[in-house]
């Protein structure tokens, strides 16, 4: 079975996109995590899983609500969202995880609850996306 957490800050607009999906997901054999601004809290809960997927607001330039796939040491220099620990910190404490990371593109990560225009309109687009991607990894 996969674990996939959520990272993400619910007062921080598209910061929060992660735990929007993690919502939306509907696939089976799944172990949702939603760990908004604290993923270390659940270190212990992902050391059962040799598979770790993480959704998370990544800044890499890309096209709003745009998906990619990261490793954790390929994002060190990608902006992250607002938790209270850097994503490839955390492989430090899962070294015999493989972790991988979808990241998606926010358009605005200022203060406010509400997911930006441009990600609410592409919400059922980017779901699938990453549905897609949880199966294959």
């Amino acid at each position: 079975m996969k674990v996939v957490m959520s990272i993400g800050n619910p007062i921080k607009s598209d910061d929060n996109i992660g735990n929007v999906i993690l919502k939306r997901i509907k696939l089976k054999n799944v172990k949702k995590i939603k760990a908004e601004t604290t993923p270390e809290n659940f270190i212990d809960e992902l050391k059962k899983y040799k598979k770790i997927i993480i959704i998370d607001a990544l800044d890499f330039k890309g096209k709003a609500g745009e998906v990619r796939v990261f490793k954790p040491e390929e994002i060190k220099d990608v902006l992250t969202s607002t938790h209270s620990i850097p994503i490839n910190l955390l492989k430090k404490f899962l070294p015999d995880s493989e972790i991988k990371i979808i990241g998606i593109q926010p358009k605005n990560i200022e203060f406010g609850e509400e997911l930006s225009r441009e990600l609410k309109n592409k919400l059922d687009d980017v779901t699938k996306n990453v549905e897609k991607l949880i199966i294959s990894l």
